[in-house]
């Protein structure tokens, strides 16, 4: 066995001390090391899985982790083999880009409200001025009802406005329904870019649940949706919108009629600061932060592309109420090598983390 010495130095255990102790005293989340070992004992192995252990002091170690079962000569199962990779500076990074990504949004976004609001106020302020002038009551009662017309218009833009900021501002995962995220997504969207010309298709099957961060797949949504009118933009077209169930997955799925993508460019769309808008309609980071959000919940994205005709992006989910695989490994009977259980009569040695 070995906790190596990378493994001593990242989580500031020693060797010693740690050897024989239950692995899930270096998580910082318990379950997570259930989750895994329930996946491994399923499948034989986890691959690239995320995880949170924690240093002896309490900081907190993203890692990208893969493992699996280790057999003897006989083909007997005796512990469980594997290596670990420290991203926490990577992860940094991508949670500083999906944070300007999202700032860059709002201010869009604002931008776009601001214009919005500012047609209701105009006439609200046409109309208060008018009845001050007035002395037909009848016309009197029909500019007041304007004004109520008005500020409803008003009020409902700031309310779905507020939403948006404190799904944004709100860091915590949950449990979500993907349709009611997607619908929510529409609404902010047109206060962003002219669906004028735009015609809208959808078909939303509620209680699609998974778990993630509501703001942050509203924000993958918003994009997506923005990118699809933006390929229609000069012939107008169908924004076509679905989520559904499928399998022990959910899907969600935008589709537009417009310009499509060429097929030398689809290997690289989520490749950081790769644009084909012109300079300053885009800068290249959205579809990176968009699939970067989407893996983050163990989601995966596909593109189907047809050059003339048009684009779908097909989003998947695990659904919540799938994931409980029966437990079949005992706690009491591992021992831990850096982040993995191997038997003690094993002499197996391994990394925790890359050099």
């Amino acid at each position: 066995m070995e906790f190596n010495p990378e493994a001593e130095e990242k989580l500031g255990f020693k060797k010693d001390a740690v050897i024989g102790e239950p692995a899930s005293i270096l998580y910082e989340n318990p379950t997570e090391r259930k989750e895994i070992m329930d996946i491994v004992n399923k499948f034989g192995v986890a691959r690239n899985r995320e995880v949170h252990l924690l240093s002896k002091n309490g900081d907190v170690h993203h890692v990208s982790l893969t493992i699996s079962q280790l057999k003897n000569d006989a083909g007997e199962i005796i512990g469980t083999v594997g290596i670990s990779k420290d991203i926490s500076e990577e992860r940094m990074l991508q949670f500083k880009l999906i944070q300007s990504e999202k700032m860059a949004g709002i201010g869009t976004l604002a931008s776009g409200i601001a214009h919005e609001i500012n047609n209701p106020l105009a006439g609200i302020l046409g109309m208060a001025e008018a009845i001050l002038d007035e002395n037909d009551l009848r016309k009197v009662n029909s500019y007041a009802r304007d004004i109520v017309r008005y500020t409803l218009e008003t009020t409902a833009i700031v309310k779905e406005l507020l939403t948006y900021s404190r799904q944004t501002q709100n860091e915590s995962i949950s449990t979500i329904d993907m349709a009611v995220i997607l619908e929510n997504s529409i609404k902010m969207a047109k206060h962003t870019v002219d669906f004028a010309s735009i015609t809208i298709i959808s078909d939303m099957k509620k209680g699609c649940w998974t778990s993630a961060n509501a703001g942050e797949m509203q924000q993958v949504f918003i994009n997506l949706i923005v990118n699809a009118i933006h390929a229609m933009e000069e012939k107008g077209g169908k924004l076509i919108l679905s989520c559904y169930k499928n399998d022990d997955s959910i899907k969600a799925v935008v589709t537009d009629t417009g310009i499509g993508i060429k097929k030398d460019y689809l290997s690289q769309i989520y490749n950081p600061f790769f644009t084909t808008k012109p300079v300053g309609k885009g800068t290249g980071i959205g579809l990176y932060v968009v699939y970067k959000i989407v893996t983050k919940y163990n989601g995966h994205i596909d593109v189907i592309s047809d050059e003339g005709k048009g684009t779908s992006f097909v989003l998947t989910f695990p659904i919540v109420e799938s994931i409980s695989i029966q437990e079949n490994y005992s706690e009491s009977k591992e021992m831990v090598t850096a982040d993995y259980i191997i038997d003690d009569t094993d002499n197996s040695q391994f990394n925790l983390f890359n050099p």
